[in-house]
């Protein structure tokens, strides 16, 4: 009897790739440098290419010596390479694709190792300037929302950083830096056993300004 059930179809990497869609859709987030987000992105783009199983054009395995040059790229290898390097360009910020550049990466391995020395330099001065910033809030004229987001957004940075600086410092350096006039609430969080929260001191401060107006 002759076998009529066809050859399974083989997807190249480039296809599968290709099959995707906008990588802009997997990868919401746009890597900058100002935001401090590699840790997040680089997660989220490994993690694609990992399940694609081409994680390797960006993170090659260790190569073991071999007297034999390497076989030459084929079509589908090179087309997949260029569509790695084109996703990283798209979900990165103009003025970091714009340093990226300037460095001439040939490969989508290169441009990795590009951005990932961009933020690495940057780290350990931006850390220390970050944790400044904290230590020396000052709420001045800010209302209690624009006031707090601020504390979020230099949190969010420092754990992009990866500095683990704990709850109760972050939250005794809001209450320090509270303007005077709250200073009866921030006396009662003070004194709350056991010490609350950054949300729930953000709540405490919302519902002072509430009564104050």
């Amino acid at each position: 009897m002759v076998n009529t059930t066809p050859p399974p179809v083989t997807t190249s990497r480039y296809e599968k790739l290709n099959n995707l869609g906008p990588i802009k859709n997997l990868i919401p987030v746009k890597l900058d440098e100002e935001k401090l987000n590699f840790s997040y992105w680089s997660e989220l783009f490994l993690n694609i290419l990992e399940g694609l199983k081409v994680l390797d054009f960006v993170q090659p395995p260790p190569v073991a010596e071999s007297s034999s040059d390497p076989p030459p790229p084929d079509d589908d290898w090179l087309a997949t390479e260029k569509m790695i390097k084109s996703w990283i360009y798209l979900t990165i910020s103009e003025p970091l694709f714009e340093r990226v550049v300037k460095a001439k990466p040939r490969t989508s391995k290169d441009t990795w190792d590009v951005l990932e020395k961009i933020f690495h330099d940057n780290k350990r001065s931006k850390t220390v300037e970050l944790m400044g910033e904290l230590r020396d809030l000052d709420m001045g004229d800010l209302t209690v929302d624009s006031y707090f987001r601020k504390i979020d957004s230099i949190v969010t940075r420092l754990g992009n950083l990866g500095s683990n600086i704990s709850e109760e410092d972050i939250v005794t350096y809001a209450i320090n830096g509270l303007s005077d006039k709250y200073d009866p609430v921030a006396h009662v969080i003070l004194n709350r056993d056991p010490f609350p929260d950054l949300e729930t001191v953000r709540s405490m401060v919302t519902m002072a300004e509430t009564y104050r107006e």
